[in-house]
């Protein structure tokens, strides 16, 4: 039986490479609707072009309507694909019982997976454990991420570290205890939640902070290259708002931790908190990640994902809504103001006709009047 696949990212690029064709053609829509608005007020063969030009605009208006919609379909036939793809992955995944051990289906194409409920748990351990054990943890979660070829977590994660290595160095040494975050928590949870992206306090805790944005910036920025294969205006999208939603998760987390260590009254170390606040993170996502799973029907694995593109699609619907309102809007003016000119150029000439008779009738009656001259006095009525 003959064998095929559908690269569903790849589909995705080219719905995006649609959008961009789509946009260019409004832009030339626009700019010949400027100069045929301008040719309007001119009067003579200049309204005839305006009128053709406008005719110009309509059309390649339309044409971009049609390349929007094509996009949007072939973003749709990529989402069908996917799901397909990963209902039949999860179907013989059921009826074969290989992997009924670990009950994980995955899309190579999409780069998503569905883990089973032992991998959770081990993430979660794996977590908090190299959260708790600080930049040795890390230095082993860099060695991982690279022997699975995670190189954008591995970026992120040398970029992350070294912003807490300047943050702790005090005069021409580095602070290991602080490093290591020794110490017992204390403080208001939210402050100390906000710190890691919001910290402008001093010069190291500034850098340390760009360098936590950074790291989560090229950790999504990865991926997303990935999907994309170039720096397309979705790609930004989708990447800075994965990245605020994973912010502000973590700050959510961390306040909430710290919240209940706080309402306790427990003296906690604070990488006993830190550790506590990874592993609830990933639980977090765990359960976003099945409920957007079960939602869609397989379709979307990753509740960040299906976030970012329902925040950017939005975005999208409301720029081309804003678009063709304008260009409504655009169209009525040019309109009215082309029936304006024309009425006050019909009722120039009318008032010019019965201005220059009246003046006209005038002089004749003044012609008529005896010896030539003005001498209404000698009119006579009646």
């Amino acid at each position: 039986m003959a064998e095929f696949w559908v690269k569903s990212s790849q589909m995705k690029q080219y719905a995006n490479d649609l959008e961009r064709y789509t946009q260019k053609l409004y832009q030339y829509s626009e700019e010949i609707e400027r100069i045929s608005n301008s040719l309007s007020f001119n009067i003579g063969s200049n309204q005839s072009v305006a009128r053709g030009l406008r005719k110009v605009s309509y059309d390649i208006s339309e044409e971009a309507k049609a390349n929007r919609n094509m996009a949007n379909g072939l973003k749709e036939i990529a989402r069908r694909y996917k799901a397909t793809e990963e209902g039949i992955c999860a179907h013989a995944v059921i009826g074969w019982g290989n992997a009924a051990s670990s009950g994980s289906t995955s899309n190579p194409d999409s780069g998503s997976e569905s883990k089973s409920t032992a991998e959770r748990i081990d993430d979660i351990i794996y977590k908090m454990l190299t959260s708790a054990a600080g930049p040795i943890g890390a230095g082993v979660d860099i060695i991982r991420n690279g022997i699975e070829g995670n190189a954008g977590n591995v970026i992120s994660n040398l970029i992350s570290q070294a912003g807490g290595v300047i943050k702790n160095i005090d005069g021409g040494k580095i602070d290991w205890g602080e490093l290591f975050d020794a110490g017992k928590y204390k403080g208001n949870p939210l402050k100390n939640a906000l710190g890691k992206y919001v910290d402008f306090s001093s010069v190291k805790n500034g850098i340390s902070t760009a360098c936590n944005w950074a790291a989560a910036l090229i950790e999504s920025g990865y991926d997303n290259f990935k999907e994309f294969g170039e720096f397309t205006g979705r790609f930004w999208g989708e990447t800075v708002t994965e990245t605020l939603i994973k912010a502000a998760e973590g700050i959510a987390v961390g306040a909430g931790i710290g919240a209940i260590v706080t309402a306790l009254g427990v003296s906690a170390p604070v990488w006993a908190v830190g550790a506590v606040t990874a592993g609830v993170t990933v639980a977090v996502d765990w359960a976003l990640d099945s409920l957007v799973e079960w939602a869609t029907k397989g379709s979307q694995t990753s509740w960040v994902e299906a976030a970012s593109d329902f925040v950017c699609d939005t975005g999208e619907k409301v720029v081309e809504f804003i678009s063709d309102t304008g260009e409504k809007v655009g169209e009525f003016i040019s309109d009215t103001g082309e029936k304006v000119g024309k009425f006050l150029n019909d009722t120039g000439e009318k008032v010019g006709d019965a201005v220059s008779k009246g003046f006209n009738k005038i002089k004749k009656g003044i012609q008529n009047i005896k010896g030539a001259k003005c001498g209404w006095g000698f009119l006579k009525f009646g």
